[in-house]
């Protein structure tokens, strides 16, 4: 145990913090420094994010220090960049947003990503919204993401139009038919209210 602690604090996990990280992991403590914990803190070295952010990337995320390397993490990483995100970008989108490392990408990643191609979205369009964005692959597909574009739909956004997604990619995080029903009786038009309400991207 004690071997672990003072790996996770040469690192730099916060005294300050570890209580927090033992109730997200708790199972780290019967964790090999050497055949779990460094070959994941090398791994994420390997991906171009810098040592502060690795830092960033596990009190975030502790859950990863249990990932094998050939496993789900290398797997997300990999298609993303086949997707065209671009590999000069990876460390920044997994600092972001760590949660990609234990997405499955036949489960998660992929109905997603196909999904907003359905829509018109180009696939490269969609590769540079994960950079700018990584957390929108959080939105849950059957939850969040295919409610809000019925809404659009049932407020009479034409289906060619919906690659406004693009655009405005929080637009299928948020619960959109509860603001859309507020919205309702308004003149304004629904690009004024986006702009106004998500923002340029």
């Amino acid at each position: 145990m004690i071997p672990v602690l003072d790996y996770l604090g040469k690192l730099g996990v916060r005294k300050s913090t570890f209580t927090e990280f033992l109730r997200r992991y708790p199972q780290v403590l019967h964790a090999s420094v050497v055949v779990d914990l460094a070959p994941v803190v090398k791994y994420l070295q390997g991906m171009d994010i810098k040592p502060n952010d690795v830092l960033r990337v596990l009190e975030k995320y502790p859950e990863v220090l249990g990932f094998k390397l050939e496993g789900t993490m290398s797997t997300s990483v990999a298609y993303l960049i086949g997707i065209g995100v671009a590999r000069r970008e990876i460390g920044g989108v997994l600092t972001k947003y760590p949660e990609i490392l234990g997405m499955r990408v036949g489960r998660v990643i992929k109905p997603f990503m196909e999904y907003l191609e359905s829509l018109g979205i180009p696939r490269l369009a969609v590769a540079r919204l994960i950079e700018k964005r990584p957390h929108i692959l959080g939105f849950g597909l059957e939850e969040q993401v295919k409610p809000n574009l019925k809404s659009l739909l049932d407020y009479h956004v034409r289906q060619t139009s919906l690659a406004i997604v693009a655009q405005y990619p929080e637009i299928i995080g948020i619960d959109l038919e509860t603001k859309l029903l507020n919205q309702q009786g308004s003149s304004i038009l629904l690009l004024d209210w986006l702009q106004m309400n998500l923002g340029e991207s």
